[in-house]
């Protein structure tokens, strides 16, 4: 059974929901996005109603019996939220295929996949990796989704390391019309390339120009200095860490791209399609192989 906590959910990589509590809970609980953003894994797995909302919010019926330990969902589970369906199946051992019916024009694909904490000795790798996936008008998903072929608006991949751990995301919204199937075959064809070839030597000195001038970017004020100087105390203990941070990411090799893809982006993945109410045909559906 499925409880929810008032203001958050929890989601596992493997395909499992970590259930709360609900016996002070009402028979339904809103769960809402932050204001202006829309639905992502991220805002999906911890949303706070004070934040504000968008849309309706998600209404989840609770059901009985709900257990204070993880629970593994079968294929095919399916929740009624307010205006549309989440559905929730199994895609394998370590995949997990959610579809959202939301009040949008045009349906959008997230993947995400489980990563490593800020500082970890594969975050720079992996944030070289998002970058030369999309992080530019040449990066090979952009080339792929949006220039030379017109299947999907816009696409992007980041990879979000935390303080106690972190995720690797790729987003793409597609053209009208388009199966996010599609989308999905796309980006597994490229990540499955740069597993394989890894990154050109021009791809990886553009990579770590761009983030080198972010972050120079944001030193440029005082009050940028002073917030740089406070999450490095933050995370490390250490004020003074730019040079070790920028020592990191000189340290990544092309073979250290193909790596951390192949360790990090070639396994199991949380798989959410956001289409229009009524249009779950869009949806992507579970990967055969890997």
């Amino acid at each position: 059974a499925i409880g929810v906590e008032p203001t958050k959910l929890t989601a596992w990589m493997s395909g499992e929901w970590r259930m709360a509590s609900t016996a002070s809970l009402s028979p339904w609980t809103t769960l809402n996005t932050p204001f202006g953003q829309p639905a992502s894994l991220s805002h999906l797995a911890s949303s706070s109603e004070a934040e504000g909302s968008r849309s309706d919010g998600f209404r989840m019926k609770q059901l009985p019996a709900a257990s204070a330990t993880p629970t593994r969902l079968a294929a095919a589970n399916a929740v009624t939220l307010q205006g549309g369906t989440f559905t929730i199946n199994g895609g394998g051992a370590s995949d997990t295929v959610v579809t959202l019916e939301d009040r949008v024009q045009l349906p959008r694909l997230y993947l995400a996949w489980h990563g490593v904490r800020e500082f970890h000795a594969d975050d720079a790798a992996l944030d070289l990796a998002s970058y030369i996936l999309a992080g530019a008008r040449n990066s090979r998903l952009t080339k792929a989704l949006v220039q030379d072929r017109p299947l999907a608006t816009s696409v992007n991949a980041f990879n979000s390391s935390k303080r106690l751990d972190g995720d690797v995301q790729v987003v793409a919204t597609a053209r009208p019309g388009v199966h996010l199937d599609t989308l999905q075959r796309v980006i597994d064809a490229e990540l499955t390339r740069l597993a394989t070839d890894g990154p050109t030597a021009r791809e990886l000195r553009q990579a770590l120009n761009s983030i080198e001038a972010s972050f120079l970017s944001r030193l440029e004020f005082s009050s940028g200095k002073a917030d740089q100087l406070n999450a490095y105390y933050y995370a490390t203990g250490t004020p003074d860490f730019f040079q070790k941070d920028l020592d990191r990411y000189r340290a990544v090799r092309a073979r250290d791209v193909q790596r951390v893809v192949r360790t990090y982006l070639r396994n199991g993945r949380v798989t959410l399609s956001v289409v229009p109410q009524g249009r779950t045909t869009l949806a992507a559906t579970a990967r055969a192989t890997r």
